[in-house]
């Protein structure tokens, strides 16, 4: 280990204020790398070169100081940690008193020096760890099997418990304050403290959490196997986080369930579920603040199939109610959507489109006859249905930039 100039400058701070002599803190070679004096940085320290040669203290007297060169009486200590000189602390000072605060500094700085390395040693692991969790839910397994095998044995992870993957969305959650210059520093402030409060107030065994920017992911180690079971506990634990959410972010955000992975090999199936529901549900504008992986799922499908085939299908289905006039192209299409929406059901569509039942009616007939596909016939409505869905990805993916990547498929 060695004893960094910041360290070294902390150490001289804190025990100025209690000690009104002159210290210096100096590395192996004897060069002065702090002290409550900055004119002295820099310099090479006498008594620190005795020390280094003898491992012991090393008292420079009145009658010693005066043959070198701005050198006044003091007391110089070697600073050790694991059986090791790291450095040397100086007071500039003749009395007595200098010793018994040597002594008291001596220990003080070991103490301190005792104290970073543990701390250091604990973020390196909250580091590695965090690393882990990150990769654990962006790579599939079979990319790295034996990084992910070693760090489950290091972590004590049980490779087949069975997690709850969640994603939370949030464009608020890191969003610079107006007017403020945005650090990095403040991104892993926010990021460890919002970390922090939900390992706090979310009492669930063995949870893990990763940050990403805009995003929040969830692993809850799901200890029920039968399926009605699973369903109250998921509806549970979205309830106890959507009010912690509440309560510490006071932000708007949505929460994504991916499922429940069979062991931590599909942990990063799950997570892609999570992810592709959060971004089809901004896609296609679902209202919902909670939304499950089902409930896109036809959506997701739909982007397995390549963009040739998607506006072949679309264009065979409900190419005549595509014009070059956007508006009249809404116009159906916002009637057909809203149809599906609520479940093919004549009353609640003219209601939520504010008008007469005879005029949806005559809405769905014109459709028919333009399509040749009649929305209140079972097998015609699934197929005017998919083919809404296909025109929407291609053209709401153009219009908004979103992307999806081609190897996105997994089950």
């Amino acid at each position: 280990m060695k004893l960094s100039l910041e360290l070294a400058q902390s150490i001289i701070d804190r025990t100025h204020q209690i000690i009104d002599y002159t210290i210096n803190i100096m590395d192996p070679n004897a060069i002065i790398i702090a002290s409550s004096d900055p004119s002295r940085v820099g310099e090479f320290h006498h008594g620190a070169k005795r020390v280094m040669e003898t491992n012991q203290a090393y008292i420079m007297d009145e009658n010693e100081a005066p043959k070198y060169a701005s050198v006044i009486p003091g007391i110089s200590l070697p600073i050790r940690f694991n059986d090791e000189i790291l450095g040397v602390i100086g007071i500039g000072s003749g009395s007595e008193s200098a010793k018994t605060y040597g002594s008291f500094i001596q220990y003080t700085t070991e103490l301190l020096l005792e104290q970073f390395y543990m701390k250091e040693e604990l973020m390196a692991e909250k580091h590695v760890k965090e690393e882990f969790l990150q990769r654990l839910l962006s790579e599939s397994w079979h990319s790295n099997t034996s990084y992910f095998t070693h760090q489950i044995e290091q972590n004590d992870f049980d490779i087949s418990q069975s997690y709850l993957i969640v994603a939370v969305e949030s464009l608020e959650i890191f969003k610079a304050v107006p007017g403020e210059e945005y650090m990095p520093s403040d991104y892993e402030h926010r990021k460890n403290s919002l970390t922090e409060r939900l390992y706090f107030s979310l009492h669930y065994t063995g949870i893990q959490i990763a940050v990403k920017p805009k995003y929040i992911f969830l692993m809850v180690p799901c200890f029920v196997e039968v399926e009605s079971e699973q369903q109250k506990f998921i509806q549970k634990f979205i309830s106890d986080l959507n009010f912690i959410l509440k309560q510490n972010l006071n932000v708007s955000s949505r929460i994504a369930i991916g499922g429940i992975s069979s062991s931590m090999k599909d942990i990063h199936k799950h997570y892609r579920h999570a992810i592709y529901t959060l971004k089809l549900a901004t896609l296609f504008a679902k209202e919902e603040q909670i939304i499950y992986f089902s409930d896109v799922y036809t959506e997701y499908m739909a982007l397995s199939i390549p963009a040739k085939k998607r506006k072949s299908y679309y264009q065979d289905i409900i190419g005549p109610l595509l014009s070059p006039d956007d508006k009249d192209t809404h116009h159906w299409i916002f009637t057909l959507e809203t149809y599906f929406n609520l479940d093919t059901s004549i009353v609640n569509t003219a209601k939520a489109l504010f008008i007469h039942r005879n005029t949806l009616l005559f809405r769905l007939s014109r459709i028919q006859e333009l399509t040749g596909f009649h929305p209140q016939h079972f097998k015609d409505a699934a197929k005017l249905h998919l083919a809404i869905i296909l025109w929407k990805l291609d053209n709401l993916m153009e219009e908004t930039a979103e992307t999806f990547e081609e190897d996105f498929y997994e089950f």
